[in-house]
């Protein structure tokens, strides 16, 4: 939800090309080189500043634009003002290297698409491989799965939501016991057993101290 070229299409475009159901355009020898990695789209930030700098952008205004594109959610008004103030100059640097309006129609898509946040590769493939491995663990290991993330998020405003999305799985969530329960959550057979730390003004020292003297008689 956050990535430029998955609200601009370029997400479906990409599963497509790379499935071979619908075909890379011919655009601008330029922009064909720069994308030839990606099913001809301008997947990260490095390939609009490779375009740009290869139409002669200055130093200075090239920096404007890494960090409009760079923009998090909460600037994204602020990139979308900076990247329209640059757009006439960019539309001018690609006419006079041939492009034509079509390929400038793509490229001003691209780039103000960035406002809403793009990846630079080395932060996408991170996230791909992480999103790759936690879907695998999420459909062959749910119980673990879910006393990871849960263990992670355990009382901050993340932990309802995680504890649905458990249950919507039917992962069944047990109440805290004080021999079963850990410091996070547990796994235990097919369901998980609520972590002390996820006790409302249950802190570490004492939560500590609890796990520590397991287990109890009584």
């Amino acid at each position: 939800f956050r990535p430029a070229t998955m609200n601009n299409g370029g997400a479906e475009q990409f599963v497509n090309r790379r499935h071979k159901r619908e075909m890379v355009p011919v655009r601008h020898k330029l922009l064909m080189d720069v994308t030839k990695n990606t099913q001809g789209i301008l997947l990260y930030q490095e390939q609009m500043i490779h375009v740009l700098r290869a139409l002669g952008m200055e130093a200075e205004e090239l920096t404007k634009v890494l960090k409009a594109i760079k923009a998090a959610n909460g600037n994204v008004s602020e990139a979308n003002t900076g990247l329209h103030g640059v757009m006439e100059h960019v539309k001018q640097l690609a006419t006079a290297a041939g492009m034509d309006d079509d390929d400038i129609a793509f490229l001003e898509s691209a780039l103000l698409g960035y406002a809403e946040y793009g990846f630079n590769r080395s932060h996408a493939v991170v996230y791909g491989i992480t999103g790759y491995r936690c879907a695998w663990l999420a459909t062959n290991c749910p119980v673990e799965f879910h006393a990871a993330l849960l263990t992670v998020a355990s009382g901050d405003d993340k932990e309802p939501k995680y504890i649905a999305a458990a249950r919507r799985r039917k992962v069944r969530i047990e109440k805290p016991e004080i021999n079963k329960s850990g410091e996070g959550y547990r796994p235990n057979g097919d369901a998980i057993v609520r972590g002390f730390m996820s006790i409302d003004k249950l802190g570490t020292v004492a939560v500590t101290e609890l796990v520590a003297h397991q287990p109890y008689a009584s």
